[in-house]
């Protein structure tokens, strides 16, 4: 559940996603495709098919779909040479993949936690934390995404990451619980206690800084 309330930019973005696969699927035909097979909203349609074994086939195309389409979009996060602006192709593969809330994307996306679009608009409106858009896309998939943040905040050399994985932790499990956690690891894991310590201590203390990092 994310409590930063991202509006006017962020907002925009999402509906501009939102806005270009409804196009997508517009522009494949409203029921079949050129070819004659079947298009999104088509598939979609037989889920409220009379006969069962329709449903039961619909579902297992749309699930499989959106693992196809994930993996595609995977393929883009790998790209050495890839545009790496402000609504370029590895921003939007990134706010997509947190809007899908999937799983799979979690270790390519934590391999890019401190990644910021160049060129990002600042907004006064957003905190700081939210120009990280993996750390965004991790948060909207949720509990997931946990056991990479906390794996993070023990093995990373920066502190400006472990603080960022504490603060999907805390965006997902909320203040009390993310405390809890990191408390008891840090009782737990002697080896990283000084680690998980900071990070408890930036849950415990963070208050929203409106501006752009440094």
């Amino acid at each position: 559940m994310l409590r930063v309330r991202f509006r006017t930019m962020r907002e925009l973005l999402w509906i501009a996603t939102a806005g270009l696969l409804v196009l997508l699927m517009m522009s494949a035909g409203e029921h079949t495709g050129a070819n004659g097979a079947d298009t999104p909203v088509s598939t979609i349609s037989k889920l409220q098919s009379l006969d069962p074994l329709i449903r039961q086939a619909a579902f297992d195309t749309l699930v499989n779909d959106r693992k196809d389409a994930i993996a595609k979009v995977l393929t883009i996060l790998k790209q050495e040479d890839i545009d790496k602006a402000f609504n370029g192709p590895l921003h939007r593969s990134i706010e997509l993949l947190g809007h899908w809330r999937a799983s799979e994307a979690v270790p390519a996306l934590t391999g890019i936690l401190l990644y910021i679009p160049n060129g990002f608009i600042t907004d006064e409106m957003i905190p700081r934390e939210a120009y990280y858009v993996s750390a965004v896309a991790l948060v909207h998939i949720g509990e997931p995404s946990i056991g990479a943040m906390v794996e993070r905040i023990r093995s990373s050399k920066s502190k400006s990451e472990r603080q960022l994985a504490a603060w999907v932790i805390r965006e997902i499990e909320g203040k009390e619980q993310a405390q809890y956690r990191l408390a008891r690891l840090s009782q737990q894991d002697r080896i990283a206690a000084e680690q998980y310590q900071d990070a408890e201590l930036f849950v415990r203390t963070y208050v929203p800084k409106f501006e752009p990092p440094q």
